[in-house]
């Protein structure tokens, strides 16, 4: 996925008007999404038989070579490099199948728990294309009383990778699909295992930021749960628009926290408005 939007929104309940003045916001693991499907593709196995066959008889050669280096010198006088090979590779062919049931084995172990593990270590930041939707203001928006904050999307803020192969650090769009991933783990890159949701979900034109939750700046604990925040450049902050059952406290709140605060002056305060002739929501500044 190359590219990014032209304008990014983030959906956001009343209670969480502190964004503006504390410049801190949460990324959340996967696996605490309202989607049980998030970050769960199926995950057939490690790897095919046949590319784990292949791979142990690429692996053979040079692993019985490393084991004729550590013989005692005496047996390697009395057998040569090329007896060895003759002699174990055929032993070693025999016991494929042995290879293949740990293989499966360790499979049934490790991988109904990766998940978790990626949970433990990585938060995304969900964000969307559109400011008007329905559904979100509704499900997300807490029934069109909070608020949306329309970031800047050419802020270095969201473009931090290290390499094209970089995982984090990026605005990344979500694709939407029919069929749930499935392949073995090696066939399954980071767009398949954390950028793939229903086509259900297509509503929300998502695009997602990832980071390590390691480098939160601030990790507070909330109904026994690690709620991690970053830290979130003040220039990044474009708008913030009010949803159309929004309280005359939160936008009252919000203007005075922009109105104390010279770093934040730029922002924008707008509201939404019920169409009188359309569902639909139009977006016009705020008038105190």
């Amino acid at each position: 996925m190359t590219g990014s939007p032209n304008r990014i929104f983030k959906y956001l309940a009343p209670e969480r008007i502190s964004v503006l003045s504390e410049q801190l916001i949460r990324y959340t693991p996967l696996g605490a999404f309202n989607d049980p499907f998030e970050g769960r593709p199926e995950i057939r196995g490690f790897v095919s038989d046949e590319e784990a066959l292949s791979n142990f008889a690429t692996a053979v050669p040079s692993e019985l070579s490393a084991a004729y280096s550590k013989l005692p010198t005496e047996v390697r006088k009395i057998v040569s490099h090329q007896q060895w090979m003759q002699f174990a590779t055929p032993f070693m062919v025999q016991h494929q199948s042995e290879f293949l049931a740990m293989l499966h084995t360790a499979s049934t172990q490790v991988l109904p728990s990766l998940p978790s593990k990626f949970d433990d270590v990585m938060g995304v930041l969900s964000l969307c294309e559109v400011p008007d939707s329905l559904l979100m203001w509704a499900h997300y928006g807490v029934s069109h009383t909070g608020f949306v904050i329309e970031f800047d999307p050419s802020h270095p803020y969201f473009n931090t990778r290290r390499s094209e192969d970089d995982e984090f650090g990026h605005l990344r769009q979500v694709v939407y699909r029919d069929i749930r991933p499935s392949a073995n783990l090696i066939d399954l890159d980071g767009s398949e295992m954390f950028l793939v949701k229903s086509k259900e979900w297509e509503y929300e034109h998502e695009w997602r930021v990832l980071r390590p939750l390691k480098d939160a700046e601030q990790v507070i604990s909330v109904n026994d749960q690690q709620i991690h925040l970053f830290q979130l450049p003040q220039a990044a902050v474009k708008a913030v628009i009010f949803g159309s059952r929004a309280s005359a406290y939160l936008m009252d709140q919000a203007r005075e926290l922009i109105s104390a605060n010279s770093e934040i002056s730029h922002i924008q305060m707008l509201r939404c408005v019920p169409s009188e002739s359309r569902f639909a929501l139009d977006i016009r500044p705020y008038a105190t």
